[in-house]
Parts: structure tokens; sequence; C-alpha cells
């Protein structure tokens, strides 16, 4: 739903109390560009979590969320290429303090920022005002994290954000 309030998973697409997620999924829809076109969809809110391959005491790992650049206009994620976006290059390089690595998708462009006066009318209780869309998909992914971590060995209590460019911006925004 364009311009919406995000909405947490839907429990049909759990097949037996699971999810397969064994490859990335899409970006978000943006601008192509010379260096990377990624394959895109409107359906691009995927959390990526790396963890250790090995098990390690029974304490919680640390949990680092990064948030991508592109001016809120392009990037992702979900990108393996160019692998410094891929979260098991961290992982494998802590193995004396391992932690779990979580990035995001969000919206971008227009579809991340658009404002228009008739949309801050439709809930103004629960969100008062419209546009920084991309900042409330940040936020819905945080509090999804909030919820499974710890399913993934996590410590939701040890969370530490970061970003590059327009990811580290955001970073101070919310």
């Amino acid at each position: 739903n364009r311009w919406k309030l995000p909405l947490d998973l839907a429990s049909d697409m759990f097949i037996n109390g699971s999810f397969r997620a064994t490859s990335f999924g899409s970006c978000c829809p943006q601008k192509d560009t010379e260096i990377y076109n990624p394959m895109q969809d409107e359906q691009c809110f995927y959390l990526n979590i790396f963890t250790p391959k090995t098990k390690f005491n029974q304490s919680l790992l640390p949990v680092l969320v990064w948030i991508h650049d592109g001016a809120l206009q392009v990037s992702c994620s979900s990108q393996s290429i160019p692998l410094l976006f891929n979260g098991t290059n961290i992982v494998a390089r802590s193995p004396q303090q391992p932690v779990i690595i979580v990035t995001i998708n969000y919206q971008l462009g227009i579809l991340g920022d658009m404002y228009l006066d008739e949309l801050t009318q439709e809930n103004p209780i629960v969100w008062p005002t419209d546009g920084n869309y991309f900042h409330l998909d940040m936020l819905s992914a945080l509090r999804r994290i909030n919820k499974i971590i710890r399913d993934y060995g996590g410590n939701s209590h040890n969370v530490l954000l970061f970003g590059e460019s327009a990811g580290a911006n955001a970073v101070i925004d919310i």
C-alpha cells in the first residue's frame, strides 16, 4: 500500500511457522544507475539477518543494524554486490566478539517521501503527518527486529544502529 503505515508480516507468509529466507529479496523501486541496477519490487521490505556460523555460549549476542546509503533515492540493503553491503563480512571478522548483523530496506524517492495534504487526514491520531515513509519503514523494521532477534541469538537490549551517508543521517533522525 503506497503512502500508508507499514504493516507487520502477514501470518499467511509462513508455512508451518517458518519463512524460507535463502536469498536476498527485491530492492525498493529506484532510478537505475550506471553502477548497479537491482531487481526491484514494491514488496521490498526485507530484513537480512547474518549470524555467526558457530554457536557460542548461551549469552545473547549484540545486534548491529545497518541502514544503507543512497540519498534516500537509490541503493538497497539486499544487494550482495558489492560485497560491502553483505553482512557476512562483519560477522566473519568478529570471531572473538561475535555479533549479529541486520540490514533493512526502506521505500525510496517519491514512494518514501510523498507529501499530500489528503494523506494527513487519513489517520491523524496514529501518524499525524504524511511523508517520511522511509522513516516509518525504518521504525517498523526496528520493531520487528526487537520482536524476533532473540530467535536468532540476538540481544534486543543491545542494539547498535549504524549507516552510511543517508543511512547515517537516518540513524540520527530516528
